[in-house]
């Protein structure tokens, strides 16, 4: 048996670094993700914002911060009531979900901050399409399901929202609360 080979110092220390920031990350991002709704609390967009940006900055080359980051934005564009304020948000969340997709185009969760993203730009098209790419290629993600519901509902699509988010449905939660009941009940009254 030939022996093991050993890793520099340097090398050790660089690995570490990286598994450390690539774990504070994760955590970061199931922190923020716990934050996202209700929507319309400015206060929780904010804190997620701030913990979303900070896994971006701890790990650039994933995309879950920059996800969270675009998804934590684009409401507060559309609650900010200042015109230039909600502006530069918008292009934040745009800019961040973009970042996203770049890094993970077959991320169900990188390709739902586009279709909210697109959603807060008044392009409902765009994110109704995205919104059920992001729901096929994460079909179980609670997260990416609660966003594909909200568009749904807030685009008037009512069957695809109960479908999206019906409580029976398997998914999986990551032990976060989801929004999923909620948007139901909505969509179940409209519907």
């Amino acid at each position: 048996v030939g022996a093991q080979p050993r890793l520099a110092a340097e090398e050790r220390l660089a690995l570490l670094d990286h598994s450390g920031a690539a774990l504070q990350e994760e955590h970061l991002c199931t922190q923020g993700k716990g934050l996202l709704f209700p929507i319309v609390e400015k206060g929780q967009q904010e804190a997620a914002s701030a913990l979303f940006g900070r896994a971006a900055e701890l790990a650039p080359g994933y995309s879950c911060g920059f996800a969270g980051a675009g998804h934590s934005l684009a409401p507060q564009a559309l609650l900010t009531p200042d015109a230039h304020g909600s502006a530069a948000l918008l292009e934040q969340a745009l800019v961040m979900a973009g970042r996203a997709q770049a890094l993970a185009p077959k991320d169900g969760w990188a390709i739902s901050a586009v279709a909210w993203a697109s959603f807060a730009n008044g392009d409902y098209e765009k994110a109704g399409e995205l919104s059920k790419l992001s729901e096929q290629l994460s079909p179980r993600d609670g997260n990416v399901l609660d966003f594909h519901g909200a568009i749904s509902v807030l685009t008037g699509d009512y069957a695809e929202a109960r479908r999206a988010t019906d409580p029976s449905r398997e998914r999986d939660t990551s032990g976060l609360s989801h929004a999923n009941r909620n948007v139901y009940g909505v969509a179940s009254f409209h519907a």
